[in-house]
């Protein structure tokens, strides 16, 4: 009668006729009245011994089966698809053949343990190497004066302990090496290097009882009232206030700096070293106007001129007439500044189309507005079109 093999689950492996060898798995099933089957028997003892130790893989494994890969010294286990090693590999260079996603390797030269992720293999740790010393946060017994011990973490380079961390204050049995007490207090305690100087804690700390040596009260607060000889910053939008009846203000309104002068009606000014001389540059009047003594450049220049902003609209009349008794010139500026401008006299101008002249604080003609001379020239060639058309109509 034939023998029917079943796995644990209860599946059946095979069935095994009476006299019969069967091979369907990497072990051989005996049949009933199998002749010779000591030879058989013993070596599928010997393949249990030695995980079927081969250069190649079993080819009729089963789930759970294990082999030992020889080319590669690795142990392997079927998972039902593909075998998957389970042992860790000991090398002193990096393993390159027979790798799958899991494969852990023993850096025998750092003792370092890496796991394969598919493409490269990935540090599991230590994140030192022995040569090096240790390095990182690591969690440290120390005897306490008076009996016991307590848990520290200490944080480590290359070998050397840099800096102990204790939420409790310890005073320990000895002093630690590197460190200038046995008095540990709450928070961070940094060793103590032969050049204090460079051995410290850089970047931006949370608080302060001192700074440089000085108790934090002879500073600076930025929500109080306070003054100052030196600089400082203000970090509101509130900004700065300036002079003795806070004749001005800086401040940022939606990410807009603003200087505001508080004084009704008075100008804000702005100035230069010009030659070791401090001349005003720009000056913004009571009156939002506008000057400067230099030159102003710019791509272009627009005017507001909707009607919504007009009244008393009235037609240029006799602009032709008007700007025949100007007199355009080229001239040299005084100050040295421009030499060989052409332009109009303000006094010249003023007495025929004085809307287009400014006046000084003394009352007296000083600057022409060219751009509104555009409405005269256009009134004029209108006027010089309108000739020509009677000319033309005349000759025809």
């Amino acid at each position: 009668m034939a023998y029917t093999i079943n796995k644990t689950d209860g599946t059946v492996v095979a069935t095994v006729q009476d006299g019969a060898l069967d091979t369907t798995t990497t072990l051989q099933l005996i049949g009933r009245n199998y002749q010779s089957y000591g030879e058989p028997f013993n070596e599928n003892l010997v393949k249990l011994l030695e995980n079927s130790s081969s250069s190649t893989a079993p080819s009729a494994p089963i789930k759970g089966e294990l082999w030992y890969d020889s080319t590669n010294t690795a142990l392997k286990i079927y998972d039902g698809s593909n075998f998957v090693e389970v042992s860790v590999r000991n090398s002193a260079t990096t393993p390159t053949v027979g790798l799958t996603t899991g494969t852990l390797w023993n850096d025998t030269t750092n003792d370092q343990l890496f796991m394969y992720d598919g493409a490269a293999f990935d540090l599991i740790g230590p994140i030192f190497k022995t040569g090096d010393g240790k390095s990182g946060w690591l969690v440290d017994v120390e005897d306490l004066s008076g009996g016991g011990t307590a848990n520290v973490l200490s944080l480590y380079q290359d070998g050397t302990r840099v800096a102990i961390l204790t939420k409790t204050a310890r005073t320990l049995d000895a002093t630690p090496t590197g460190f200038g007490s046995a008095e540990l207090a709450k928070g961070i305690t940094f060793y103590e290097d032969t050049d204090s100087t460079t051995f410290r804690l850089h970047g931006t700390a949370q608080n302060a009882l001192e700074l440089g040596g000085r108790a934090a009260s002879v500073f600076l607060q930025n929500d109080v009232n306070q003054t100052t000889s030196g600089t400082f910053g203000v970090l509101n939008n509130t900004g700065l206030t300036v002079g003795a009846a806070s004749d001005a203000t800086m401040s940022v309104t939606d990410s807009n700096f603003i200087i505001t002068q508080n004084n009704a009606d008075q100008p804000i000014i702005f100035k230069i070293n010009q030659g070791s001389t401090v001349t005003s540059a720009l000056t913004i009047t009571g009156t939002a106007d506008v000057s400067m003594p230099g030159n102003l450049s710019c791509q272009s220049v627009t005017e507001t001129s909707s009607i919504v902003y007009k009244e008393n609209v009235n037609p240029i009349n006799n602009a032709l007439d008007k700007l025949i008794q100007l007199t355009g010139v080229t001239y040299d500026r005084i100050n040295g500044k421009n030499k060989n401008e052409a332009g109009l006299i303000a006094e010249e101008v003023y007495p025929v189309i004085p809307n287009v002249v400014s006046k000084n604080e003394q009352g007296n003609p000083e600057g022409i507005n060219y751009s509104k001379l555009t409405a005269y020239l256009i009134e004029a060639v209108k006027t010089l079109k309108q000739e020509v058309d009677q000319l033309k109509a005349k000759q025809e």
